[in-house]
């Protein structure tokens, strides 16, 4: 099965000249929100792009509306590629099945960096989101992946609360 490129993007701000919509062969969806202003959503439809709107919490995109979406359309994994606010939001959402963090020899950061998670996260030690079984291994020369799982707990429920 061809892969499926979906863009979680609650106000389908997605620029129409953008690489993602100058190469869509049908591989393309959009999920936004009944936020998103009509005249966007319309202008990606009319290049043949499916907007698919699931409306969650505080305007943005109910996740695991996603996910069974996705099920009912036979899909079986998904793949993450986000920025702080949607990693956040998926693992808060508890869609989060599995992890995958790369290292590489360079160090970025600052007080203007942007986290690898954002949103509101966990403020305590107790409250973070455990992972298990991690397992380090070799990418490339230098570089190095983290794989790990998500341990939901009732704990982390609660934390999430």
């Amino acid at each position: 099965r061809p892969l499926l490129r979906i863009v979680v993007d609650s106000l389908s701000r997605l620029p129409l000249n953008s690489k993602l919509v100058a190469s869509f062969e049908d591989d393309l969806i959009v999920v936004s929100t009944s936020a998103a202003p009509e005249k966007r959503t319309q202008a990606l439809r009319d290049r043949g792009i499916l907007v698919h709107v699931l409306d969650g919490a505080r305007g943005r995109v109910d996740l695991q509306g996603l996910v069974a979406w996705l099920g009912g359309q036979q899909f079986a994994s998904l793949l993450i590629e986000a920025g702080s606010k949607l990693n956040w939001a998926a693992l808060d959402a508890q869609i989060v099945d599995k992890v995958l963090l790369y290292y590489a020899p360079k160090i970025l950061g600052g007080v203007d960096s942007i986290p690898m998670v954002g949103g509101v996260g966990r403020r305590s030690r107790q409250g973070a989101i455990r992972l298990r079984d991690l397992r380090m291994f070799p990418v490339g020369p230098d570089e190095f992946a983290v794989e790990a799982y998500p341990l939901w707990t009732a704990d982390s429920e609660e934390a999430a609360g």
